[in-house]
């Protein structure tokens, strides 16, 4: 019993080992690829700020060629370029910022449902060793309750093979009783026959 035990939580624990490495194997490939993707919205972000730059310097070039740097249409154009250009890397930050703050939340959603099943799988090892545990206790009692019965049966025999020894030497003290008897008398009847023939 002992030894199915000890192989039933080595089991049990095995079981868990494996569980918490698949766990984290996965929870791990799940935030490698958050990171990942994090990583690429950075470059992103990074090419699409440095896209509306090099286009704002395009069209710079092209009003200052066009109208010059003192005329009043060129300086308009050029701030109304440039007003267009912040608004563009003002909404190319936003959105990296918000596409950014999504994926911390799915990581951190990633690290609280590892945690969760991490918690599962202690719990459910725990489960099954406190099972395994009362198994063991119940079949050791068994054991002890067999153990008493035994003892209570052989206190039993131990006592009727006193009763039956007493009863056997009860019987052989009869028959000798009753064999010495008979003995006696024809010992008795003998000598009567002996006197009888001595007095004829």
């Amino acid at each position: 019993i002992q030894s199915a035990y000890d192989q039933n939580v080595g089991n049990i624990n095995a079981s868990r080992t494996t569980r918490l490495g698949e766990q984290a194997q996965g929870q791990a490939a799940q935030s490698a690829t958050l990171q990942q993707a994090k990583g690429t919205q950075d470059v992103a972000a990074q090419n699409a700020q440095d896209e509306a730059r090099r286009q704002f310097a395009e069209i710079q070039q092209g009003l200052q060629a066009r109208y010059g740097g003192t005329t009043g249409t060129g300086a308009f154009a050029s701030e109304l370029a440039g007003r267009q250009t912040l608004q563009n890397l003002a909404q190319t930050r936003q959105a990296h910022s918000q596409a950014i703050l999504q994926l911390d939340n799915k990581l951190q959603q990633v690290q609280a449902v590892g945690s969760l099943a991490v918690q599962d799988i202690e719990d459910k090892t725990k489960a099954s060793l406190d099972q395994a545990k009362q198994q063991l206790d119940s079949q050791l009692q068994s054991v002890r309750d067999r153990q008493g019965e035994l003892m209570s049966q052989k206190a039993t025999m131990a006592a009727q093979a006193i009763r039956d020894y007493q009863t056997q030497v009860n019987n052989v003290n009869a028959q000798n009783a009753s064999f010495k008897q008979n003995l006696f008398m024809q010992q008795q009847a003998a000598q009567n026959q002996i006197n009888a023939i001595q007095e004829q």
